[in-house]
């Protein structure tokens, strides 16, 4: 009995023994196998996730160093365009006090147009501002003289001064100091300086552009949405211009932060930034990717600036000891999060894949004796595969050939906010949350792939979550079969890709906003009128030619350049390639386009040459500045018209003085010839003689008066009265004096036309306009209509003789005389006011050129329209009151 257990007892271990053994072999090597994949698979990825960061914390990095390297370039050439100024070398230059105000003007309309100088100044040689032009938060002007400073004591005064010709000073950027302490709120500030010289090569003050910093910080910023690292902006000396805590930045210009900088909190990692100009490296765990900007490489000139208003810089820097660092840093904990964001669902799965293994093999093993029990842990464990597919982050589905669905996963409802249910019981449910402008793209897509024949595919389109907002979905699908080829239906996969087309729609914008710009990208060879390799195709809105024109040689560049241009651009490109500059910018020049017009381009060059130091190629782009060329020549010949106004009202002044003296002296020689005349007798010569003085006397005495209306000293009765009865006893007397074959229609208001104005004056203008358009009919058959009515004018469509201080903008009355005469010429219409100008005969036209002074005394005006051949048009316009003043 006792052997029969025993032996029982051996047969049971041996069996166990047994299916133990058949099971490690089994289960061991299977184990590892499957663990190797699954490390593999999981280490796969998160290589391929760090390189995602790093590529796109490196990509992020050189889009930031672009911009600030572009604001720099851009910052320089406006510069420049001040410090070639015009009217700065006409006038200041040259040592005319009398063009301060033009050159404020013009850098006022400056500040104003480009929003991104919070001071633009000129400082003289000693320092004192002369022009300071203040943002004020959107609306520039201009600084009043009494509230000019002097800077000569300030750091970036002096360190600017002492450069020479084509040299620019860029200060620290540092925080705005103003009456010697820092101004709050921070204003981060760069200030951009450069020496003017005259024609004879003599310095004769600086520009100065104070930059706003917040510019290019908000720039940077704008590109944090998506980084995965903490940026930082540092200085040479590790401090934060930029960085994720705002009570850290700047700590180099309060006493009492010195040690708040980066250098101070990361000195490991500060070390090694120093070292290089870009590069990636872990240090404790952390990310730290990192690239250099210097400023001065673009031909500029800094110094080591000063936190104290009136401190000096210690020395002055060269390009390698000014520059910022950019830099990205991932903390190791945060790091450890994009690296292994599904490490607990990882662990999980394979602890849960080698138990699956386990009772795989294990049911292998023991298939023989429990057959049963293997298939039911079969069934266990394709239940357990489909839980591992319910924790796919994209969502998956599996349908059936007639559409309906056998397997969704549970991420639909984390993509789409419905669960799946919603997807399994109306298999249209998915088509009616795409987007209305997309769902006939992914009806068309659901219709082929239903089809047995129809091949892996995929499509992006737009879906409305539940809770409104709009998401992006990338998907795929593939037929699927069984082992005996029995089509079972399609496989998909919809993944959200929304901020991916986030980044790839931006990129896609700021490129068409390039190609669609006014800048144009130039590759040329070093060769005689160097033939271009490479074109931008935005070419063919500037200069009308396509980018195929230049490259197959069917134009030549040298050719397209204006030949007054030609020879200067050939000697600044043999200068600098000469020089070994590494990049140069050429003075503006023009170019003709295909339809013969005139371009003006500003062209910034990068000169690139093989290992041995010779050139084989220039780099460029071109920016049209024609408009700007335009509004420059716009703003000269509004300067000329307001100096020929100061011109014309100094004349003015002169001879009304004139005229008075003289008609005084005229009172009192009538005065003595009228006593004479009194006390001789009338039949002598001696009377005669007196009374034919007296007469003479009265007629100089006359001339005296008019020149006084031609300047508009006249004294004036002034009193409220209705323009139309005021002129119907002139208009009717006149009336009489027309021939035969001139007709006068005269048209009252509805309604009385009240202004304030001498009647005798105003009587003496009509009778002028209407003797010169009795005279322009020359006596043939014509028609004079004089209506009369009420309108809002602008002082600027007035003549230029009526746009002066004291007249403004808004409603007046106005009486039009309007003739069928010979009409005025283009050429003669703006002379038609000056004394005696006549197209008729000498002596002639001093009427018109009285009304003019007689109308700048009632702060009225007179316009004036004619075609030649058709007739003239003049409206007397006086300010509009009420009947009650």
């Amino acid at each position: 009995m006792r052997k029969a257990l025993s032996q029982n007892a051996s047969n049971g271990l041996h069996k166990q023994s047994i299916l133990l053994r058949y099971f490690a072999i089994l289960f061991i090597p299977s184990l590892i196998i499957v663990a190797c994949i699954s490390f593999s698979f999981y280490f796969t990825a998160q290589h391929s996730r760090q390189q995602v960061v790093e590529h796109q914390e490196i990509f992020s990095i050189s889009q930031q160093e672009t911009i600030i390297r572009n604001d720099i370039q851009a910052i320089i050439a406006d510069l420049l365009l001040l410090v070639n100024h015009h009217h700065l070398h006409s006038t200041i230059g040259e040592g005319t006090d009398s063009g301060f105000d033009t050159v404020a003007e013009e850098f006022l309309i400056f500040a104003r147009q480009k929003k991104i100088y919070d001071q633009v100044r000129f400082l003289d040689n000693t320092g004192m501002e002369q022009i300071r032009v203040n943002y004020n938060d959107g609306s520039p002007t201009i600084v009043p003289a009494e509230k000019l400073q002097a800077k000569g004591e300030r750091y970036y005064f002096k360190d600017t001064l002492k450069l020479q010709h084509d040299e620019i000073f860029i200060s620290p950027f540092d925080l705005n100091i103003e009456q010697g302490a820092i101004e709050e709120p921070q204003k981060p500030m760069i200030r951009f300086g450069a020496p003017v010289f005259n024609r004879k090569g003599e310095k004769f003050g600086i520009i100065v552009l104070n930059y706003l910093g917040t510019e290019v910080l908000d720039d940077i910023s704008a590109l944090l949405e998506h980084a995965f690292g903490h940026r930082s902006l540092l200085n040479q000396a590790g401090y934060w211009l930029l960085g994720p805590d705002r009570e850290k930045e700047w700590g180099f210009m309060y006493a009492d932060k010195t040690d708040v900088s980066f250098a101070h909190h990361f000195p490991a990692a500060w070390q090694k930034i120093q070292q290089n100009d870009s590069g990636l490296f872990y240090e404790n765990g952390d990310m730290y990717i990192f690239d250099t900007i210097y400023p001065l490489k673009e031909g500029l000139k800094s110094s080591t600036g000063s936190r104290e208003a009136y401190q000096q810089s210690a020395k002055s820097l060269s390009a390698h000891d000014y520059y910022w660092k950019i830099v990205s840093h991932i903390p190791h904990n945060e790091l450890n999060r994009l690296l292994h964001p599904n490490l607990f669902l990882y662990l999980f799965a394979n602890g849960l894949l080698a138990i699956l293994i386990g009772a795989g093999c294990w049911l292998i093993a023991s298939f023989k004796i429990k057959q049963l029990r293997a298939e039911q842990n079969v069934k266990k464990s394709e239940q357990k595969f489909r839980t591992i597919a319910d924790f796919s982050y994209d969502w998956d589905a599996w349908l059936k050939p007639d559409g309906s669905y056998v397997y969704i996963s549970p991420s639909c409802e984390r993509i789409t906010g419905y669960p799946a249910k919603h997807f399994t019981d109306d298999p249209n449910f998915f088509l009616e949350i795409v987007h209305p402008d997309d769902r006939k793209l992914l009806s068309t897509h659901r219709s082929k792939h239903l089809e047995q024949s129809f091949e892996k595919a995929e499509i992006y389109f737009r879906i409305i979550m539940k809770s409104g907002e709009i998401r992006w979905i990338w998907h795929q699908c593939q037929a699927v079969y069984s082992e005996t080829g029995e089509w079972l239906g399609r496989r998909t996969t919809n993944r959200d890709v929304t901020e991916k087309h986030k980044v790839e729609t931006a990129l896609q914008r700021e490129r068409d906003m390039f190609l669609c710009g006014p800048v144009a990208t130039f590759t040329w060879q070093n060769r005689e009128n160097w033939p271009v390799e490479q074109v931008s195709s935005n070419i063919v809105g500037i200069l009308g030619y396509k980018a195929e024109d230049f490259l197959n040689g069917s134009v030549v560049y040298a050719e397209r350049i204006h030949p007054d241009d030609l020879d200067k651009v050939t000697e600044e490109v043999t200068t600098h390639s000469k020089s070994g500059d590494t990049s140069f910018i050429h003075q503006p020049y023009r170019l003709i386009s295909r339809s013969g017009d005139t371009i003006w381009v500003l062209d910034t060059t990068s000169i690139v040459r093989d290992s041995k130091g010779e050139i084989t190629h220039y780099l460029g782009y071109l920016v049209d500045i024609s408009e700007q060329k335009r509004q420059e020549q716009l703003v000269l010949e509004s300067s000329k018209q307001q100096e020929e106004l100061k011109r014309l009202e100094s004349l003015k002044t002169m001879a009304g003085a004139i005229a008075h003296r003289f008609n005084n002296a005229m009172t009192a020689v009538l005065g003595n010839l009228d006593i004479m005349t009194m006390t001789l007798p009338e039949d002598s010569d001696e009377y005669q003689i007196a009374s034919n003085a007296a007469q003479a006397a009265r007629g100089a005495y006359q001339v005296g008066s008019m020149m006084l209306s031609y300047v508009g000293q006249n004294s004036l009765e002034l009193k409220t009265l209705s323009l139309s009865d005021t002129l119907r006893e002139s208009v009717t007397a006149f009336k009489n004096q027309f021939p035969p074959s001139i007709s006068l229609k005269f048209t009252p208001p509805d309604t009385p036309l009240y202004c304030s104005a001498d009647q005798q004056q105003i009587k003496e203008v009509i009778e002028s306009i209407l003797t010169n358009a009795i005279e322009s009919l020359d006596e043939n058959t014509g028609t004079i209509e004089v209506t009369f009515g009420t309108d809002y004018f602008a002082t600027e469509s007035f003549p230029v003789s009526f746009q002066y201080d004291t007249i403004q903008d808004g409603m007046y009355v106005f009486c039009q005389v309007k003739d069928t005469g010979h009409g005025i010429s283009p050429e003669n219409l703006p002379r038609i006011f000056e004394p005696f100008f006549t197209t008729r005969f000498v002596g002639r036209g001093l009427g018109l050129a009285l009304t003019v002074g007689i109308m700048q005394s009632h702060h009225g005006a007179i316009s004036v329209e004619s075609v030649l051949g058709q007739g003239t048009t003049v409206r007397l316009l006086l300010p509009a009151i009420s009947s009650t003043q």
